[in-house]
């Protein structure tokens, strides 16, 4: 992008990433580069967020787990810094980009996230709006818990099936349902995820067993998508911190859309 301006201290041009995963008929909405003016994570980052501070306000800074980061948002576009100060990491971490390029070490990643999410069309709009919930029992992880809905970008691999929460008469709570006469199945999570019948391929549940891990099972929905590179796009649907507690959610979204519905075998979660 020759028009874009490149930030004091730059790397590298700004990039983005572009593959066959992705609708051709969406454009690129996030965008990276990376930052050093010397060998200090902290002061280059520091200085990135001065430097955008000018321009755009204060930002949010501060230390999360390992790393230092500094933001600013409006609406859904975000500009977001991040830094790796060695002196936060494991000294037993090894990365050969580090050997190869010394300065990745403590240079400030700069990310951006245009925002861009798709508006609803009239009937995607009535489906939402007469939303009807499926009812979860207990167990459930990442569900029937209150959450902000849309309240992120999504990435361009989401834009297919993802809308725009804003102005719709819908709650704040996360949770799986369908609209009046099961025309579109509707997922509430960090997204708000329209999926049309026509679209819907199978629902396919993963599921494991304790081992290392505390075992589960994962339900997803399979949907045609005009990526050029991929057969369906999976979307996450429900998880459960119990192997078969997906198993009857799925058979009745199968039945609602006249879908098949895959039940995996089981699998030891290590």
């Amino acid at each position: 992008m020759p028009e874009a301006v490149a930030l004091p201290g730059t790397m590298s041009t700004w990039s983005a990433s572009a593959f066959e995963g992705i609708p051709p008929q969406f454009p690129i909405s996030r965008f990276s580069t990376l930052i050093w003016f010397n060998d200090d994570a902290h002061r280059n980052l520091r200085r990135t967020a001065e430097y955008l501070s000018e321009r755009l306000g204060d930002a949010q800074s501060g230390q999360r787990w390992n790393t230092l980061v500094a933001s600013w948002k409006c609406g859904l576009a975000e500009i977001d810094l991040m830094s790796f100060p060695p002196e936060w990491q494991s000294s037993n971490l090894q990365n050969e980009a580090h050997d190869r390029e010394p300065r990745l070490r403590t240079a400030c990643r700069v990310n951006v996230a245009t925002g861009l999410v798709l508006p609803p069309n009239a009937e995607e709009r009535d489906w939402i709006e007469s939303f009807q919930p499926i009812r979860f029992k207990e167990g459930l992880v990442g569900m029937a818990r209150e959450v902000l809905v849309g309240t992120s970008a999504p990435f361009e691999t989401e834009m297919e099936y993802v809308r725009d929460a804003s102005n719709l008469r819908i709650g704040a709570r996360a949770t799986v349902g369908f609209s009046a006469n099961c025309e579109a199945l509707i997922l509430m999570s960090n997204q708000l995820y329209v999926l049309p019948r026509t679209k819907l391929i199978r629902f396919d549940v993963a599921r494991l067993t304790p081992a290392k891990g505390g075992g589960g099972a994962t339900l997803h929905a399979h949907c045609q998508t005009e990526a050029p590179g991929i057969e369906y796009r999976p979307v996450l649907v429900a998880q459960s911190s119990d192997p078969d507690g997906m198993n009857s959610i799925a058979d009745e979204l199968g039945e609602r859309f006249s879908c098949p519905v895959e039940i995996g075998p089981y699998y030891p979660d290590v």
